[in-house]
């Protein structure tokens, strides 16, 4: 029974932190890995004749996005975003993956709208 409790109040907790936060956030993971698979299709028709270039590209991506979705990374990307990374963003005003990727490039662009 104080397990079932606990999960009730943490399950509870989460939601409450979540809907307080009211920052859509910039949904930085999730951009990245959705530009990556599309970077990913690109990449794999680069020795295909132009005709069938794209058209690898669009199997390539397709692939891979069911696959994601099979294996939940998509829903774990929106998960670790919402949750932790936009709530982060949210608190301190710095999005955190942004700030990382502009350290690698050496741009300084900023994050999102909070």
């Amino acid at each position: 029974m104080k397990k079932e409790q606990l999960c009730r109040w943490t399950v509870g907790l989460l939601l409450l932190t979540t809907s307080l936060c009211a920052c859509y956030g910039p949904f930085t993971l999730t951009k990245d890995l959705h530009r990556w698979n599309g970077d990913l299709g690109q990449s794999v028709a680069t020795n295909a004749p132009a005709k069938s270039r794209a058209q690898q590209a669009k199997w390539t991506n397709e692939a891979v996005f069911v696959a994601f979705m099979i294996l939940p990374v998509y829903e774990v990307a929106v998960m670790a975003d919402a949750v932790v990374l936009n709530s982060i963003h949210f608190w301190t005003g710095q999005d955190t993956l942004a700030n990382s990727a502009a350290k690698k490039s050496g741009s300084r662009k900023s994050g999102g709208k909070s």
